[in-house]
């Protein structure tokens, strides 16, 4: 028995409304996982800051790459396997592509996160787990941004057989 193949769009317009269709259904589960990650690097965040206290931007850069860390690796599973639905076998090539483009992002996050943060605590010193989550906030945004771009465009693309 052959393998049932979609139906090919009958014109420009309807294909355009497919891609269309597709392209909101990747971001709509990109954002779903990017929110479980955020939830993670929250959660980690500030636990490392109960736990240890946050006075400086420099603790904050290694709460933050702490947290990260544990964001990314949820990251690429749930990114690999639902949002863009690959099903190739996970290979060196797409892991090191999938952490330089992190890597990248993570820098970015970061250097935000660290901005606002050096910004924001002097002028609230009494609330800098507040700032430090609000500059969070701030470096997950240009995360998301950069990471989608260099997952779908780097990572997951599709693959001609």
């Amino acid at each position: 028995m052959k393998p049932h193949k979609p139906m090919e769009p009958h014109n420009k317009d309807q294909a355009e409304t497919t891609a269309q269709k597709g392209l909101m259904g990747i971001l709509a589960r990109f954002a779903s996982v990017g929110i479980i990650n955020t939830i993670i690097d929250f959660f980690v965040l500030n636990i490392l800051i109960l736990a240890f206290g946050i006075q400086t931007g420099t603790l904050y850069i290694v709460f933050r790459s702490v947290s990260f860390v544990f964001a990314a690796t949820n990251s690429y599973l749930l990114n690999k396997y639902l949002t863009f639905k690959a099903r190739n076998k996970a290979t060196a090539r797409e892991i090191t592509i999938f952490f330089a483009v992190t890597l990248v992002s993570f820098f970015a996050n970061v250097a935000v996160g660290y901005i606002f943060f050096t910004l924001f605590s002097k002028e609230f010193p009494d609330h800098k787990h507040l700032v430090a989550n609000a500059s969070t906030v701030a470096g997950v945004a240009v995360n998301a941004v950069l990471n989608f771009i260099g997952y779908k465009m780097f990572v997951f693309k599709k693959r001609d057989a």
